[in-house]
């Protein structure tokens, strides 16, 4: 195992794991707030979760090149780094995804723009938790499985 970024399937379970949670969230909050269906949304947010899973893994793969090679370690990220990294995805994921809300939710884009920065807002401070939670988790299970190595 790596200890300095995760292997492919670790940055797999991952990104689905980031999704799946995202949209059980998300679906019924956003149905209730934009008063639309909740098919509809759901629809809408599993093309951008499939939207985002493909940024999240091209994202992270390259976040975390660019942190080995300035030697940085993503275990030991400061507060700063991990908002940077959560501001830089959601600004990547926010220029795909306005002109999709717009179409999908048949609203200008400004109204896209607008609703998408709400999106932001959650999906920032999910992104934000959720990657903590998951790099604390794995470093445990990782410090365990080394564990149980050496024992």
């Amino acid at each position: 195992m790596k200890t300095n970024g995760f292997s492919l399937p670790v940055r797999i379970i991952h990104m689905i794991g980031f999704e799946v949670i995202a949209v059980i969230i998300f679906a019924p909050i956003a149905a209730f707030v934009l008063n639309k269906g909740i098919m509809e949304v759901g629809a809408l947010g599993l093309i951008i979760s499939l939207t985002a899973m493909l940024w999240n893994f091209v994202y992270n793969y390259l976040f975390d090149t660019v942190e080995t090679s300035l030697k940085m370690d993503r275990f030991n990220r400061s507060i700063l780094t991990r908002i940077v990294h959560a501001l830089f995805f959601e600004l990547g994921l926010l220029i795909a995804t306005i002109p999709l809300i717009a179409y999908w939710l048949d609203m200008t884009l400004l109204q896209a723009f607008i609703v998408d920065i709400a999106f932001v807002v959650f999906f920032l401070i999910y992104a934000f938790v959720y990657n903590w939670a998951f790099d604390t988790i794995y470093l445990k299970l990782y410090r365990s499985d080394i564990a149980n190595v050496n024992a």
